[in-house]
């Protein structure tokens, strides 16, 4: 499967540099206080964050708070200025009072460390080959800025959380904002309790994900996953999976967006009008169909369920049917 986002892009210049030695927020955010998130990383991909020990002159990065940073002229990447470490996440955690930024190496520490209301920044591309960067955890709300930056390979899961064979299904919400990408050997995965809001994401057709699954639980009391695109989404998802044609009720509409490919996994075969938010209509994209509207009633049978090259635009009720 594949499926491409797109990001918006914060230049450069409006991230606050050092200045007097004194601490800097990376991406242009306020702090009071700094350190840094330590990884531990488990075989099958579950992560746990803890800060790191040491202090100001911590002599190796294993024991380096990461407190300050710098950003290097001439590669525009940003470095701690104790250990010459380069750092690849910003974490802003807020709370009534005040503000944390902490700087790191490791998405997924950062991720499987974040509390409801942080918001983690990348300051460069992130390697995630084989490996599973989760977000988990009841009721919380955590926001990934991409920042111009693309984070290649492996796995992102929202509200799914494995021990062992066992799967734990919870209500994260995932926002991914600014410009970037996903390029995945494997997926976006969201739990069916879970929800990817990409209503902030993305700058252009450059913007990409490779591939955004969304589950449903299949019990008695159907639960499924919610996904938020809107009429700002800039980027383009190249492979949108559905488990099965979601409910008549309102999640996972889709009222914008562009989609190489979308597909439903159940074999029922129904109109691509139900992924449809009311007043929004399926318009093609490629070549030879460029312009033309997809039928409200459209049904597909080779391949089974699927569509290709379409956006999500208002209808124009240019046919009227009675």
């Amino acid at each position: 499967l594949a499926l491409a986002f797109c990001l918006t892009m914060m230049p450069m210049a409006a991230m606050a540099e050092e200045a007097g030695g004194g601490n800097v927020s990376a991406a242009g955010g306020e702090q009071d206080h700094v350190h840094a998130v330590a990884a531990q990383t488990a075989d099958d991909g579950t992560t746990s964050g803890a800060e790191t020990a040491g202090g100001e002159d911590g002599n190796g990065s294993e024991n380096c708070t990461h407190a300050q940073v710098t950003q290097n002229a001439d590669n525009h990447n940003y470095y701690c200025k104790q250990c010459s470490e380069q750092m690849f996440v910003q974490v802003e955690t807020k709370t009534a009072d005040s503000t944390t930024t902490s700087y790191g190496t490791d998405l997924i520490a950062a991720m499987g460390a974040a509390a409801d209301g942080t918001k983690i920044t990348l300051l460069a591309d992130i390697n995630n080959t084989s490996k599973y960067a989760i977000l988990t955890g009841d009721g919380k709300t955590v926001t990934l800025d991409l920042h111009g930056h693309t984070i290649n390979g492996g796995w992102i899961r929202v509200g799914i959380d494995r021990n062992g064979d066992n799967y734990n299904y919870t209500s994260s919400i995932l926002k991914v904002v600014g410009n970037g990408s996903f390029k995945m050997d494997g997926e976006i995965s969201v739990g069916y309790s879970a929800t990817l809001d990409l209503s902030g994401w993305g700058g252009g057709e450059n913007d990409t994900i490779d591939v955004v699954s969304l589950r449903e639980s299949g019990q008695t009391v159907n639960l499924e996953s919610t996904l938020l695109v809107g009429e700002n989404m800039k980027g383009t998802i190249k492979h949108l999976f559905f488990d099965k044609w979601p409910s008549s009720g309102t999640r996972s509409k889709l009222n914008g967006g562009t989609y190489a490919q979308i597909s439903v996994a159940q074999t029922d075969s129904e109109p691509f009008g139900r992924l449809l938010a009311p007043g929004y209509a399926f318009q093609y994209t490629d070549e030879a169909h460029k312009g033309e509207f997809v039928e409200y009633t459209k049904t597909e049978t080779s391949p089974s369920n699927t569509i290709f090259n379409v956006k999500v635009v208002k209808c124009p009720h240019t046919k009227v049917e009675k």
